[in-house]
C-alpha cells in the first residue's frame, strides 16, 4: 500500500471512529438530550477540558500513526 492510500484510509477512520465511539454509541445507549443537565458550571468545564485534552491526544496520536 502506498503511503497516500494509507493516510486517506488513516484520516477517513479518524473521522468516523472517535464520532461513534464518543457520541454515537452513548446517545444510542442512553438517548441523552444536549443542554439541561444540570451540572454545576465547574464540572461542565473541567468535563470540557478533559474532552480537550483528550482530542489533542487523539490528534498527535494519528498523526503519529500516518507518519
Amino acid at each position: 500500500m502506498d503511503r497516500r492510500a494509507a493516510a486517506t484510509g488513516t484520516a477517513v477512520f479518524f473521522a468516523a471512529a472517535p464520532g461513534v465511539a464518543a457520541g454515537v454509541a452513548p446517545w444510542a445507549l442512553t438517548g441523552w438530550r444536549a443542554g439541561g443537565s444540570g451540572a454545576p458550571v465547574a464540572a461542565r468545564l473541567a468535563g470540557w477540558a478533559l474532552v480537550l485534552a483528550g482530542g489533542a491526544v487523539l490528534v498527535a496520536t494519528f498523526a503519529r500513526f500516518a507518519r
